[in-house]
């Protein structure tokens, strides 16, 4: 079987490392799999992406054009990215003249694949989600709007008072142009899966239930000790960690959340000298003085076996996000055997087991975030079969075998 899968970036961000993954764990299965990609960070020769000067240039000029439409709306909010779609590059046009038999889309943002451009594609069509972009206006995260369901006007984000705005015409494209397309659609959490059933663009669409991939021979429990001394981190100190792209900026994130949380969970003066917070993923905030607890900053990561390092030099992951799918940090952290604490929301659920391998807080409670941070570290007993539990969950439902196996199921289905 020959199969492309075409993501924006071949390892950035959280949708190119799941499509990379599974790349990779297609061609251990003995698939033909190609990655297509618009922007190359890799030096791996099994992913495709442009060779010539001016074609490694159109990410750059296509990435600022895409984003020409939005000019008008200087008054947007800060809710995360947002992208029209209504332009792409010429080199995404190779794509057509591939001899896949399929096309796996994943992430396509940033000029690489435009709206019009899908409907285009003659092959069948299997499109992972890794956000919401493909069913709204332009948000690839809704903060709570539920006008995808109908349909998209007045975008709160764009901060528009009109009907007809980008975010409408956006909208009725999608619906009109993807309406006969050959395309199932892949979500790799239950809950993204819910919404794009309940969006009136992809509602009579084939939607299937697939999560993200990890290898686990890579994530996986390393020595505390050995993965502190390692990153100069403190040996003394209980840490518990955050991270996320743009991690201290991204409000979707939760970063406010985690810092309210801290603030109750370290009340007592003799708790700060206890715990330290580390952050993958984002600089110290301009504005952040006093901070509750000594705090390590981390930066951009993407080294694996770095990260590795990191989680297993942690107690305990806090992912406070307000909405997401299936943060990649969270399993990696699982993995590498450490227990989550997080809001009830989105796809977070499907990966924590409450009180089994993490704590489910209810959102948006700062109390109940507190107190879930100290239910997982206040009994060593327990911490230790969380611990167990953490790593025996993605060893049985996300390590990339199972999850190459599952796609490769799906797309002779497809294919046929």
């Amino acid at each position: 079987m020959n199969i492309t899968l075409a993501n924006t970036y071949d390892i950035s961000g959280g949708a190119g490392k799941a499509a990379y993954r599974l790349h990779k764990g297609l061609i251990n299965l003995g698939v033909q799999s190609e990655y297509f990609v618009f922007k190359k960070d890799t030096n791996d020769y099994t992913v495709t992406s442009p060779v010539s000067k001016g074609e490694k240039f159109s990410y750059y000029l296509y990435r600022q054009l895409e984003s020409l439409p939005l000019l008008r709306y200087r008054d947007r909010l800060n809710k995360g990215t947002y992208s029209i779609g209504w332009i792409s590059s010429t080199y995404s046009n190779k794509l057509f003249n591939s001899k896949a038999q399929l096309i796996h889309l994943h992430w396509i943002n940033h000029g690489f694949i435009d709206i019009k451009k899908i409907k285009k594609i003659k092959k069948p069509i299997v499109w992972t989600l890794h956000d919401m972009w493909a069913f709204t206006g332009g948000c690839h995260y809704s903060n709570g709007c539920e006008k995808y369901k109908t349909d998209c006007h007045q975008c709160f984000i764009l901060n528009s008072k009109v009907n007809k705005d980008v975010s409408n015409k956006n909208f009725r494209i999608k619906r009109k142009l993807w309406k006969d397309i050959n395309i199932v659609v892949v979500s790799p959490s239950k809950w993204l899966a819910d919404c794009a059933r309940e969006s009136e663009i992809l509602k009579e669409k084939k939607i299937e239930v697939i999560p993200n991939g990890i290898d686990t021979d890579i994530f996986k429990p390393i020595n505390k000790k050995f993965a502190r001394d390692t990153l100069n981190l403190p040996q003394d100190k209980k840490l518990i960690l955050f991270g996320a792209i743009k991690a201290t900026a991204d409000e979707r994130k939760g970063y406010s959340k985690l810092k309210e949380a801290l603030s109750i969970f370290t009340e007592l003066d003799k708790i700060k000298n206890d715990y330290g917070l580390v952050v993958i993923g984002g600089s110290k905030p301009k504005n952040e003085q006093n901070s509750l607890l000594k705090s390590y900053y981390l930066g951009d990561i993407s080294d694996a076996t770095t990260l590795a390092l990191i989680y297993s030099s942690a107690d305990v992951f806090v992912a406070p996000s307000l909405q997401d799918n299936l943060p990649n940090m969270v399993m990696e952290s699982l993995s590498c055997g450490i227990p989550i604490v997080s809001f009830n929301v989105g796809g977070l659920k499907d990966m924590i087991d409450h009180l089994k391998n993490g704590y489910l807080a209810t959102p948006f409670n700062v109390e109940d975030l507190a107190k879930g941070i100290e239910w997982v570290l206040k009994d060593d007993n327990r911490y230790n079969r969380l611990r167990e539990f953490a790593r025996a969950k993605v060893e049985n439902e996300y390590r990339i075998e199972l999850i190459a196996q599952k796609y490769f199921n799906l797309y002779n289905k497809v294919s046929v």
